[in-house]
């Protein structure tokens, strides 16, 4: 029968959290259908962030990006004038 912990020393239990996380993560990103809420906890386990601030990143960027979008279409706009 095989040990997963070494018989000897300490174990880093938190680089062992972060490999299943990942792993896990990566299982279910394949997978039909996964809920959001579900990647998002595994996504919140895997980068140790609690999901509020996960959320809060995301639509940071959602806003930068219509940001962005917004300042190219203007540029056209007067680019082409």
């Amino acid at each position: 029968m095989k040990k997963n912990a070494p018989a000897t020393g300490d174990v880093d239990l938190t680089k062992t959290m972060k490999k299943r996380a990942e792993e896990e993560f990566k299982a279910t990103s394949f997978r039909v259908p996964v809920s959001l809420m579900d990647k998002l906890k595994l996504y919140s386990l895997y980068e140790k962030k609690p999901m509020s601030k996960l959320l809060c990143e995301w639509i940071e960027s959602l806003n930068l990006e219509e940001a962005r979008t917004r300042a190219e279409n203007n540029q056209q706009r007067r680019n082409s004038i």
